[in-house]
């Protein structure tokens, strides 16, 4: 099985902070030990609880453990973008995020991107700041957000956890699954939408990156400003 760093990272999410869970890059079959085989989550069960199951975690006693930082990485009103998937076609078309940051900046807003060194920065807007981060200094990043604007990726579900709200962007994978495990209330879903005609409809099944395209602008600006409190009018 190929190994799918994505989730390396974030295995000190688990008590104990001991235990790597790796997945297939479609998340059909996963292990926390070689030689180890578990099945991917089925219609309407979701990954944190598939992944609790192969580390033989309870669910329900999985905590965010953050080991204390050196310095500040920074302070300020802002809406956080992590435009990144582990998986590309989970990635919303670049080109839309610039409208999405212009229209977080006219309300008052900073927009911060939280870049990955190795990926092309999506184009932005003068004043948009962006930061590379490990993955220690995405924690402390996003738990200073105002919010998380997010395709589906480790940042949405770091963000749950920390209890910061995330305007997650789901199209080729669904929130049901995939989604925030405590508040999908900002989330935009449109997998099913996108699901086969005729083919049973199945939360744990990954879409093409064509699905994303489905995702309107004008849907990402409105769940940022009710995220944040800002008016729509």
């Amino acid at each position: 099985m190929a190994r799918f760093d994505a989730y390396t990272p974030f295995a000190g999410l688990f008590i104990g902070q001991g235990t790597i869970v790796r997945a297939n890059p479609r998340g059909s079959s996963w292990c926390s030990q070689p030689g180890a085989r578990w099945p991917g989550p089925q219609h309407a069960e979701h990954v944190r609880d598939t992944m609790a199951a192969v580390a033989g975690a309870d669910p329900g006693q999985l905590r965010v453990v953050l080991k204390p930082l050196p310095g500040v990485i920074h302070h300020g009103d802002y809406v956080l973008v992590c435009p990144h998937s582990a998986i590309s076609y989970k990635e919303w078309p670049a080109a839309s995020w610039a409208a999405v940051a212009e229209a977080v900046m006219a309300r008052g807003l900073e927009v911060v991107v939280a870049s990955q060194p190795a990926r092309e920065r999506p184009g932005m807007p003068a004043g948009v700041r962006f930061i590379d981060v490990s993955v220690p200094g995405m924690a402390r990043l996003i738990a200073r957000a105002r919010c998380v604007v997010a395709p589906d990726s480790g940042p949405v579900h770091l963000a749950d956890a920390l209890g910061v709200s995330v305007v997650g962007l789901y199209a080729a994978t669904s929130t049901m699954t995939y989604g925030p495990y405590r508040d999908r209330r900002f989330c935009i879903d449109v997998h099913r939408e996108g699901f086969p005609a005729g083919v049973r409809y199945d939360s744990s099944k990954h879409l093409g990156s064509a699905s994303m395209s489905g995702i309107s602008v004008d849907q990402v600006t409105a769940l940022v400003n009710a995220s944040t409190g800002a008016s729509s009018g």
